[in-house]
């Protein structure tokens, strides 16, 4: 009799971790685009108020904000090394070795992770505890175009800042 729990056939019971893993990574980027979303309006509004209003301090915190999403981000990003490496051992098991979706996902979009990751899944080792992983999937992040993108808004915002308050005499308060 079937209650609605998966039952005791260990591929079932693998397909059904194989799809959580698969909605815990579509919940990060869900996370992501929102967090993103938020910042960047904040961002903008910080930096449209502070020159409208001639505030030096708001421009500094408009400043900081691209700092708080390159954190932001990066913690977010750093989590799907463990759920990607799971999804992909499951994977490989499943399908022996055919190309999945994990599979083609992490080697178009994270080559230098699923370089690492595809040994040790086929060789059915568990993560590495030293979150080397996680260092190399957030390395490749912060030195990405995105990362490298927030960081020149950074610069900008902290010259525009520096010529506000040094050159216009915007207030700093």
């Amino acid at each position: 009799m079937n209650t609605g729990q998966a039952s005791d056939n260990p591929d079932e019971l693998l397909r059904f971790e194989l799809q959580q893993a698969i909605e815990t990574v579509r919940h990060q980027t869900t996370l992501l685009v929102q967090v993103t979303g938020f910042l960047v309006a904040l961002d903008s509004v910080l930096f449209a108020y502070g020159l409208s209003q001639a505030k030096a301090m708001l421009l500094f915190s408009a400043a900081l904000v691209p700092l708080v999403a390159l954190f932001a981000v990066g913690l977010i990003v750093s989590h799907v090394a463990p759920v990607a490496f799971v999804a992909l051992q499951i994977e490989l098991e499943l399908l022996g070795h055919k190309m999945g979706l994990v599979a083609s996902y992490l080697r178009t979009r994270m080559p230098q992770l699923y370089i690492q990751m595809e040994p040790l899944a086929l060789a059915k080792v568990p993560m590495p505890v030293d979150r080397s992983l996680d260092r190399k999937l957030g390395y490749r992040f912060w030195s990405g175009r995105s990362g490298r993108a927030l960081f020149l808004v950074f610069i900008f915002q902290m010259v525009v800042f520096v010529l506000s308050f040094a050159v216009f005499g915007f207030k700093f308060v």
